[in-house]
């Protein structure tokens, strides 16, 4: 193997967990550690290097993975679990070419886009603590279970079958929203659009964060779902790293019903860029101003796929659909299609991925409502 220049000829041994302080140069560039110059592990070969020498992350075969280092508290271990060799790892520049070649192989039998999954078979709303995801598969898994729920508790009308039929995208959010006076939410979710065969793209992460402030208390976890009208609406997320709510992203209100020809087939120019779709657990009173905004999460992105991927890259179909999110494209598919006949993927309107009895939906749920607008929020108590 043939390193490039400047790499050292012999490394040096591993050093196992509690020695790595004992290192006090890095093992590439030879930079001195100090308070400002950390030091950070190459997941491979386990030597200690600075951040400038450990940028490249790849997958690395589960047996080759050297054990993390025993350096005090990580905040990364918090998030650690036994699946986190399926994303990739810092690697310094040596293994980074032992690697390369192999990551194409590792991504299609690894990674968890290509690990199929199973939709959930109840679909409650989740609690406080697994609101925010790290993770896309989870997201996923949220989304096929808010597709199920919107289709039985919005007033025994669901969204009409029409608005989704047109919908060139749609994003997914779980939302906290927590304060006194001055409010901040946030939320994380997904973004799928239509492609021009009629199908749904690769998922992408998203998040949403918010600040208000007006008369206002009171605790709430909120389901969204927001459908995006218009070409524009799909592009504003492909272009920008963060999409301004209101300015970039017009919002309203989503109709219910069979009946929608009127709001859906209005002029361009008048038509809203979105219609969100909204349920609610919690308690929250007052008026507000709020603003909001949603940017794309690359690091969730490169966790699930393997490699670094545009949101662009993967919303406009370069990007094959992948396996891991085949139950949210039947239940989009399931939603959208006349009652009694098969989806596009194959999946009848009855009995669909996700699909649950009446009485195992949320039991106190807030009627549809919008979350981007000024004016009052309430709501009755509930509990988490």
């Amino acid at each position: 193997m043939n390193f490039p220049k400047g790499f050292p000829t012999e490394l040096p041994k591993f050093s196992f967990p509690g020695e790595e302080n004992a290192v006090k140069n890095c093992t590439q560039c030879r930079v001195e550690f100090d308070y400002k110059t950390f030091r950070h592990n190459c997941r491979k070969c386990g030597l200690t290097f600075c951040f400038d020498c450990t940028q490249n992350k790849l997958i690395i075969p589960q047996e080759e993975i050297a054990p993390r280092q025993e350096s005090g508290w990580n905040p990364a271990d918090l998030l650690a679990s036994d699946e986190d060799y399926r994303k990739p790892m810092k690697v310094c520049f040596a293994c980074f070419y032992l690697l390369k070649d192999k990551q194409a192989d590792l991504r299609m039998s690894v990674s968890r886009a290509h690990q199929e999954d199973t939709a959930p078979q109840k679909s409650a709303m989740p609690s406080l603590p697994s609101a925010i995801d790290f993770y896309l598969e989870k997201e996923i898994r949220k989304a096929t279970a808010m597709v199920t729920n919107f289709k039985h508790t919005l007033d025994g009308e669901g969204i009409p079958r029409e608005l989704l039929r047109m919908a060139k995208g749609v994003v997914f959010f779980t939302i906290v929203k927590l304060g006194f006076v001055f409010t901040g939410r946030y939320g994380t979710g997904l973004i799928v659009a239509r492609l021009a065969d009629g199908t749904w793209s690769a998922p992408s992460a998203v998040q949403m964060s918010g600040v208000g402030w007006g008369l206002q208390v009171g605790a709430e976890l909120t389901n969204v779902m927001l459908i995006l009208r218009t070409e524009n609406a799909v592009k504003a997320f492909k272009s920008h790293a963060q999409v301004s709510v209101g300015a970039e992203l017009g919002v309203s209100m989503g109709p219910v019903g069979r009946s929608l020809e009127t709001d859906v087939t209005a002029g361009g120019e008048g038509a809203a860029h979105a219609f969100s779709y909204a349920q609610s657990k919690g308690l929250f009173v007052g008026a507000s101003l709020e603003a909001s905004g949603i940017a794309a999460r690359p690091d969730v992105n490169r966790a699930y796929y393997g490699e670094n991927l545009s949101v662009a890259v993967l919303l406009q179909g370069d990007y094959p659909p992948p396996k891991g999110a085949q139950m949210l494209y039947q239940a989009l598919d399931a939603l959208s299609s006349d009652e009694g006949k098969p989806s596009s993927s194959g999946a009848a309107s009855s009995g669909e991925p996700g699909d649950v009895d009446a009485d195992s939906t949320w039991e106190d749920v807030d009627p549809p409502q919008t979350l981007f607008s000024s004016g009052a929020s309430a709501g009755k108590p509930k509990q988490w």
